[in-house]
């Protein structure tokens, strides 16, 4: 690949560099000319994800290259914006998500498909005047981009080292279960010796089970956070591409409707979710009481609140000795047009009883009839419910508050 051309473009602001044939280095005769600026510049136009300088906002600048590839000859990459390029080449115009399609971007360009090579192709030829050539110190080619020259030599040797990396992996992990299997052990030792015990038990191989099954469930649950966090990463994604790509929908009646992440159901909620859950989380740690309330949606709870549960549910187990919610009281409400309202209250009085907590009742199921906003106001024995839910739970806060 060479690199011809680039256009670089900023609100009014426009600059168009030529590059010389056959030259690789980028170098001025004074220093802070912006020659590390215009390397970045220049990655961002290949695809990279690459980080901001304090003056520079990639997002707000329009790019256009031209670089010629062994593939197909010249090819045109415009990037005006973080989540998408457009590879123009021959008339045919393609659009890469990214980083999703990455990869597939790069196969065009560097003219190979091996992921070994494309990971970590960067940190071959990118040279940064402070760090120096990134294989020296390895790790990290610019932002979060990673470099390891091992994956770079396996992929350009063409051998398939999968099932002995695997195998490296799993003897890794049973080296590290018996150190840690040994730590205990000689902890164990220390501390029968220090309380003048002569007889030394032996590592029990229960405690050894328990350990694994705590890693184990330690293991999934931090899978389902990546797993979590990876979604809603990926929404973002798609909510700017959505928005740029500008696409329309035209009605039966002739209406033209806009495609935005606005008006695509449910698209908002897991953003939503993740967005505030830690000040929701550090509130209800800090609260004596906590009441929770949902609306009926075929017949349990609705997703936002069910994410809520689960999502405060791994926080607390992964730090169960801790007893975040330990000893409060807690009282469960909602609203249905017609059923399903005890099953949306089972589900919030179950959260409560898992977290050690105390559960309010009231004279009935602590719920309301109604569909339409403010139809829950005429139903006078729901609001009756609701009054005296609200004073047992003032009478049990002030009980324990009394007793402490």
């Amino acid at each position: 690949m060479i690199i011809r051309s680039i256009r670089i473009k900023e609100g009014l602001f426009s600059r168009f560099i030529e590059f010389s044939a056959n030259v690789n280095l980028i170098h001025s005769k004074q220093n802070s000319k912006g020659k590390t600026t215009l390397l970045r510049f220049l990655l961002y136009s290949l695809g990279y994800n690459i980080p901001n300088t304090r003056k520079i906002k990639f997002e707000r600048c329009e790019v256009e290259t031209v670089v010629y590839t062994e593939k197909i000859g010249d090819v045109t990459l415009s990037r005006t914006a973080n989540s998408h390029i457009v590879l123009s080449a021959n008339d045919d115009r393609t659009t890469y998500v990214l980083p999703e399609q990455q990869n597939e971007l790069h196969s065009v360009l560097f003219g190979t498909d091996n992921a070994d090579i494309l990971g970590n192709l960067l940190g071959a030829f990118y040279v940064d005047q402070e760090k120096g050539w990134t294989l020296l110190n390895r790790g990290v080619a610019i932002g979060s981009i990673h470099f390891n020259i091992e994956e770079l030599i396996r992929g350009l040797s063409g051998r398939d080292c999968a099932p002995l990396i695997q195998q490296e992996a799993k003897l890794s992990r049973e080296l590290g279960k018996y150190k840690q299997m040994f730590s205990v052990a000689q902890y164990q030792e220390t501390i029968e010796v220090e309380e003048g015990s002569l007889a030394v038990e032996h590592y029990d191989e229960r405690i050894d089970s328990e350990l694994e099954q705590l890693r184990i469930r330690q293991s999934a649950l931090k899978k389902e956070l990546r797993r979590l966090d990876k979604a809603i990463k990926d929404n973002r994604q798609f909510s700017k591409f959505i928005a740029e790509m500008k696409l329309l929908i035209k009605g039966p009646d002739g209406t033209t409707i806009p495609v935005t992440a606005e008006n695509i159901v449910g698209f908002d909620d897991s953003i939503h979710c993740k967005d505030h859950f830690h000040k929701i989380f550090d509130k209800m740690k800090e609260a004596d009481g906590i009441i929770l309330g949902s609306p009926v949606y075929t017949a349990n709870l609705s997703a936002n609140m069910q994410a809520l549960l689960e999502r405060c549910g791994v926080v607390t187990d992964m730090n169960r000795d801790a007893g975040l919610f330990r000893y409060k009281v807690g009282a469960a409400v909602t609203a249905a047009r017609r059923g399903g309202a005890v099953n949306a209250l089972d589900a919030m009085n179950h959260f409560f009883l898992s977290q050690e907590m105390f559960v309010v009742g009231s004279c009935y199921w602590p719920l309301a009839y109604g569909q339409m906003p403010g139809d829950v106001e005429k139903d006078v024995e729901g609001l009756e419910t609701m009054r005296v839910l609200g004073q047992n739970m003032a009478y049990l806060l002030k009980a324990l508050k009394e007793r402490s």
